[in-house]
């Protein structure tokens, strides 16, 4: 450690804020409890980041480090996790302050933080000391720490001589019960899981290496039986944790990994293991190997594999086809087998096979899409048309838009134009809106002479959407809160970049506040000061919310019109525009906070 790095650390790193970080005096005083008492061990500083481990019922790790003009913090317990300043920051942080106090009546030499002891003349003086001495010390710290003491247990479990495996055996057997059983407790919260999931690790890990350190056939079929014991506990446990970060899922994926590995080392009887895969995948809701056809080809072999494939035909052939409309299933076991069944056929690498598996389940417009999408694939077009053609056939109203998009592409490139463009004009009519304007265009682009073609259909579109909003009027007379607005006209216009025509129907019709905002931005450039009309309609609506992120919202558009409207010189406007706002909403007290902001001054 540099005296500067450790100079610098103190400049920051102080009691008092220690004292403002802890959210709760209780924090600060626990702390300073834990640091008296001697918990915390492996203080360390490198580049600027105090490291340290606060023991207690269990052992948490802490950083402390500058994060700008702030005290940068992190500690694996359960409130650290959920961004709390704790207990266990205090201890490590008044540790620090303490193991960096310079005495008063110390020596100059002694004064230099750069005469503190590293890791180097640790390690020497541990190697200087007896053994029973280092021993007694290390039984003292997993005494105080869980995950330490199943960590070596395992560790003097891999060394046990050959004639005890049961032993060892029993020992693993033991301590993935401890670790991953959650016991009494109903349930782990997302700020506990990381610890809980650091213990679960230490098994993972240690299967890993018993496997690495004995590659036989006998220590592999252990292994083998270990993560299967492991990973049902593993399943089991999911359930009652909150895994949002994703932990347990990264904990499953590894022991799978190693039960793949372990498999191939004890050259696994394949037919007796393919029936175990498969029962697992059906049986397990995590899928875990519910994809072993593709990860276990190499163990399983062609012996394995066919016992793979005559369970899972058998277990398909009770499930029911789903005809076109019929109602969908979605049970695990019904998405298990149709996944397996699927990669049994891509393991033939014969569409035909595939298209088997998926024209088995044809209740929505969708499926049919993707078998005709595998034809494409497999360069048969004239098979993914009949298959398109099929699907429209048995959903000919409101279909899957992406359905009529490939049916269409397929007919341009038989010429057969027309078709095309009378699909996809049904599927403007069944939805108006921008995205279908959008695909109409980019259909009518694939025609002779793109630009001329484009012109009829537009016209067309834009007269049906009017007619269409007439009609919608009508309906709504008795409705007055129902009247439709001109927002889909508003939005095409603007997306063509015809802003005058944009702004006409807005005016006219009426459009929601994200296009009025949409619009004003691109008239900023152009034509600023109806930007600016459209601003000052739109912020007494926005602020009336009461919300800060409302207020926040029309504090930027604020900035804006103050940019907008020094350039054409009405400042002064601006000023008495937001004396208007103040005497309008003058009990917002945060919004008034943010109109006194310096960035909405003139200058």
């Amino acid at each position: 450690m540099t005296t500067q790095s450790k100079t610098h650390v103190l400049s920051w790193l102080t009691i008092s804020n220690l004292s403002e970080y802890a959210e709760s005096s209780a924090y600060f005083e626990r702390g300073k409890n834990y640091y008296h008492q001697g918990n915390v061990s492996t203080l360390e500083e490198e580049d600027g980041i105090v490291t340290g481990k606060v023991i207690g019922q269990e052992t948490y790790q802490v950083r402390l480090w500058e994060d700008g003009e702030e005290l940068g913090y992190e500690c694996d317990c359960p409130l650290g996790d959920g961004g709390e300043f704790c207990k266990h920051c205090v201890a490590v942080g008044l540790a620090w302050i303490n193991d960096c106090q310079i005495k008063p009546k110390a020596s100059p030499k002694e004064l230099s933080p750069g005469a503190a002891l590293g890791k180097k003349d640790v390690e020497r003086f541990l190697y200087a000391q007896d053994k029973s001495k280092l021993v007694q010390w290390l039984m003292e710290q997993i005494r105080k720490d869980k995950q330490l003491g199943n960590y070596f247990k395992l560790q003097a479990a891999h060394h046990t001589p050959e004639p005890n495996l049961r032993k060892l055996t029993a020992t693993y057997r033991e301590t993935i019960k401890k670790a991953i059983d959650i016991g009494e407790r109903n349930f782990i919260e997302y700020r506990e899981a990381r610890h809980y999931q650091a213990g679960v690790w230490v098994v993972v890990n240690s299967l890993q290496d018993l496997l690495s350190e004995k590659p036989d056939a006998h220590h592999a079929h252990l292994v083998i039986d270990l993560v299967e014991f492991a990973l049902q506990r593993v399943e089991k446990a999911t359930n009652s944790i909150d895994d949002s970060n994703g932990g347990m899922g990264e904990i499953m994926y590894h022991l799978v990994k190693i039960h793949h590995e372990a498999c191939k080392q004890a050259t696994a009887d394949p037919e007796e293991l393919a029936g175990r895969l498969f029962n697992w995948a059906l049986q397990s809701q995590w899928d875990n190997f519910s994809d072993a056809v593709s990860i276990y080809a190499d163990v399983l072999g062609k012996a394995g594999l066919s016992t793979y494939q005559k369970l899972a035909e058998a277990y398909w052939r009770k499930m029911p086809s789903i005809a076109p409309g019929g109602k969908s299933d979605y049970s695990h076991e019904r998405s298990v087998i149709t996944r397996i069944m699927e990669d049994l056929a891509k393991q033939t690498g014969n569409v035909e096979a595939l298209v088997a598996v998926k024209s088995k389940k044809l209740e929505y417009a969708y499926n049919f899409l993707t078998i005709a999408e595998l034809y494409l694939e497999a360069k048969k077009p004239e098979k993914a048309l009949e298959w398109a053609e099929k699907g429209l056939q048995a959903f000919p109203d409101k279909t899957d838009y992406r359905l009529r998009d490939f049916l269409a592409n397929r007919y341009h490139e038989c010429k057969q134009h027309n078709k095309a463009m009378n699909l996809i004009w049904l599927e403007y009519t069944e939805t108006p809106r921008l995205d279908r304007y959008q695909l109409l265009k980019n259909h009518a682009f694939k025609l002779e002479n793109p630009d001329a073609a484009w012109q009829p259909w537009r016209k067309k579109a834009l007269t049906f959407l009017r007619e269409k909003l007439k009609a919608d009027a009508a309906k709504s007379e008795k409705r007055p809160w129902a009247t439709p607005t001109h927002s889909h006209l508003v939005e095409i216009f603007v997306w063509e970049k015809d802003l005058e025509a944009a702004l006409k129907e807005a005016k006219s019709g009426g459009c929601e506040m994200e296009l009025w905002l949409k619009l004003a931005k691109a008239l900023e450039n152009s034509t600023p000061e109806k930007a600016i009309e459209i601003y000052q309609a739109q912020i007494p609506v926005i602020v009336s919310q009461t919300n800060n992120r409302a207020y926040q919202e029309a504090f930027e558009i604020l900035k804006t019109m103050h940019r907008l409207m020094k350039q054409i010189d009405q400042a002064k406007s601006f000023q008495a525009y937001l004396l208007k706002l103040r005497q309008q909403f003058q009990p917002k007290r945060n919004f008034m906070k943010l109109l006194e902001s310096p960035e909405l001054k003139n200058g």
